[in-house]
């Protein structure tokens, strides 16, 4: 324990004060490596696993070396390693150019540079690498919590490079960089946020990456099996998030609707492909049903639909583009979305609804949407004639069968598992007459077949319901986790009624969300215990701080800008105006730091008169520097007449007045006092060196 707390002061102290050029060296390195690690270590999210394995392993090589003082392996291994990774990075990403496999070479490249250090030079190149590192963990995501940690990586960086120009540094000077690398980037971000904002937009936002870029996330399909959604309900990926114009609806009316399907063979569903060129189509919906404005942020999930709260009465705009409407009342872009999209949108929260088109061609509504396959499910069929039998179908009124369905999942021991068995060829009757367990899809799936089996036309909608709201910022975050599917009946001269199975088994999936359904699932879970307060708080304010990201910085393209000057009273501002009060702005904030930052005729005196202080002691003999000879060159020039206390402690004293005289104006007093203490030191040891050199040579008495 002893040797331990040993070791570790004894790192600290090399780390905070290095005495010798050896401990200084170390001290470098340690602060580089640290550096390099807080801007690799974001990149391991989306490299491939053995990138990530083999730059953790040069980090911690080139550690174990600078505290071994050991020195950098051989070039002929760190050149067969580096051909090594570059066929491996060929054979992962079939190339080595290109966004993923160049982040990668990069990556590793740092790793060996770090590994193959020997001069002052490469700790420069290391530091710069870094800063191209940086800007490319934007590529493959522009989260904010990507933004935080590249700050903090910046931080760590400027602090490095600060403390790297000033060479060997007095006490403390690890925590001074820091300070100075702080107030840097303090001055630089008013900077950088007017650019931001006066700098004129193209139609998508000066942040986004070219299409195809992010990855390919993905969240439901345009198909739907038994388990399809399931496997969704086990991930927390963010979906999309709204902000509702006035009051949120109840989560028992948050269906955000998606693709609809309605082909069925036997095991999957899929859309009907004619509808999907339809133009949008008019609705009649009673000027009574409630309306709800949102504002959506789309995630990218590489696929042409949106979403919005069914049933949608207004159509937006993504990327400048008319968004369509299909006959079945999915939303479609008129391009895949393969970034962030933000829409505007306006719903009719109703459960019943219709096209014209519908209502005038029902005789086409019976052909596609009572088909099922032949041979499948025998068991279904002939419980449906069963149900014909005991409650009649004179009326052609859906709703009494649709009762008796709900009734049955309800008393007939059925369950809601995110675990389902699976099931085979005649997947509606196991699931009706043996498993009895399932997710949303199974239900949705065997109550479709159920009603089409009845005589009456039903299709299977997919989207998500409920969400959560975050009380910081009162906007509604859907995960992939709130996948679902529902269905639709159609009642003659009425329209499509939503129709959802899953409220017969779980009732507190509707009404409450998925996390009454499944508590162990729910983010106020951890291990099964209650989340602290104060840890769902810090969540919900990195989740609003992320939606304000998104919707200001990532989502700040030209519409943005327009309204954010028309809300400032200038509507009209076009790039020439933009240009212009860009240079303007610009040339005031250079010209405000270098009026705050310009040298002080004080602190000039103040190192006139302590560079003359330094002096004494070797004008005795014959040693003082030039008027305007540089501290450096003239202690060089001198060094050989001097004895080795006095080359250390100048050495020592210069170091110190060259920290006082660039300290920031915060810590000035203090760098004075220390350089003061150096140069009294100084005097000291050169006066006994010279009372000792006197003694030896005569010369020296006479001369003095």
């Amino acid at each position: 324990m002893n040797a331990l707390l040993t070791g570790l002061n004894s790192a600290r102290n090399t780390l905070l004060t290095p005495t010798n050029e050896v401990e200084r060296s170390m001290r470098n390195a340690m602060v580089l490596l640290v550096a390099a690690a807080f801007t690799l270590i974001p990149h391991f999210a989306h490299l491939p696993s053995w990138i990530s394995l083999a730059a953790t392993a040069l980090l911690l090589v080139r550690g174990w070396l600078t505290l071994k003082n050991r020195p950098a392996p051989p070039k002929w291994l760190l050149i067969s390693l580096a051909v090594i990774a570059g066929i491996a990075v060929w054979g992962t990403f079939g190339r080595v150019l290109g966004r993923d496999a160049g982040v990668a070479c990069l990556v590793l490249l740092a790793g060996f540079k770090l590994l193959e250090m020997r001069a002052r030079r490469d700790l420069f190149v290391v530091v710069f690498l870094c800063f191209f590192l940086l800007l490319t963990q934007f590529l493959s995501n522009q989260s904010f919590t990507v933004f935080v940690t590249g700050v903090l990586a910046l931080l760590v960086l400027v602090g490095a490079l600060t403390l790297f120009h000033a060479g060997a540094a007095p006490a403390l000077m690890l925590i001074t960089s820091l300070k100075d690398s702080l107030r840097t980037l303090a001055i630089a971000a008013p900077l950088a946020l007017m650019a931001f904002l006066l700098f004129p937009r193209m139609s998508s936002p000066l942040w986004g990456v070219p299409q195809g870029s992010l990855g390919a996330r993905t969240g439901l399909s345009d198909s739907m099996s038994p388990g399809s959604i399931t496997s969704l309900a086990q991930s927390d990926e963010l979906a999309f998030r709204v902000r509702f114009e006035g009051e949120i609806p109840a989560q028992k009316l948050r269906y955000f609707r998606g693709p609809v399907l309605a082909n069925f063979d036997g095991k999957t569903w899929w859309p009907i492909t004619e509808f999907a060129r339809n133009t949008p189509q008019a609705f009649n919906i009673p000027e009574t049903v409630p309306r709800y404005t949102q504002e959506i942020i789309l995630e990218p999930h590489q696929r042409q639909w949106i979403f919005a709260l069914e049933q949608a009465i207004q159509l937006p705009m993504v990327n400048g583009e008319a968004v369509r409407m299909t006959r079945e009342g999915t939303l479609l872009a008129r391009r895949a979305v393969v970034e962030k999209v933000r829409y505007t949108i306006v719903s009719a929260a109703t459960p019943i609804w219709a096209t014209q088109q519908d209502q005038a061609d029902n005789g086409f509504l019976r052909a596609e949407y009572l088909r099922l396959p032949a041979g499948f499910n025998p068991r279904t069929l002939q419980f449906a004639e069963q149900l014909l039998a005991q409650l009649g179908a004179s009326s052609g009124d859906p709703r009494p069968f649709i009762d008796a369905l709900l009734k049955h999942f309800r008393t007939q021991g059925f369950s809601y598992t995110l675990e389902p068995p699976e099931l085979g060829t005649h997947s509606v009757d196991q699931f009706l007459f043996e498993t009895k367990a399932g997710f949303c899809e199974h239900y949705t799936h065997a109550f479709v077949v159920l009603m089409r089996s009845l005589g009456f036309p039903a299709r299977v909608v997919t989207g998500y319901l409920g969400g959560e709201v975050n009380p910081v910022d009162n906007h509604l975050t859907v995960q992939q986790r709130d996948a679902h599917a529902w269905a639709e009946v159609w009642v003659d001269r009425q329209g499509w009624l939503r129709v959802d199975p899953t409220a017969a088994v779980d009732p507190s999936r509707i009404e409450s969300g998925f996390g009454a359904s499944f508590p162990q699932r729910s983010a106020n879970q951890i291990a099964g215990f209650e989340t602290p307060k104060w840890m769902t708080a810090a969540r919900n304010w990195m989740v609003a701080a992320g939606t304000f990201w998104n919707n200001w910085v990532v989502g700040f393209g030209n519409e943005r800008q327009r309204q954010l000057f028309g809300s400032l009273g200038m509507p009209d501002l076009d790039w020439r105006k933009l240009a212009v009060w860009l240079l303007g702005a610009g040339g005031l904030g250079m010209l405000i730091i270098w009026l705050m930052t310009r040298p002080r005729k004080v602190a000039l005196s103040q190192a006139a008169s302590l560079r003359a202080q330094l002096m004494k002691g070797f004008e005795k003999q014959g040693l003082a520097a030039e008027p305007q000879e540089d501290l450096r060159v003239w202690a060089k020039r001198i060094e050989s007449q001097l004895t080795m206390p006095e080359r250390e402690m100048l050495t020592q004293a210069i170091i110190a007045f060259e920290a006082a005289v660039y300290a920031p104006a915060t810590n000035k007093k203090a760098s004075w006092a220390t350089a003061l203490g150096f140069v009294k030191q100084l005097q000291r040891v050169v006066n006994t060196g010279v009372d000792r050199r006197i003694e030896k040579n005569p010369k020296h008495r006479t001369s003095a």
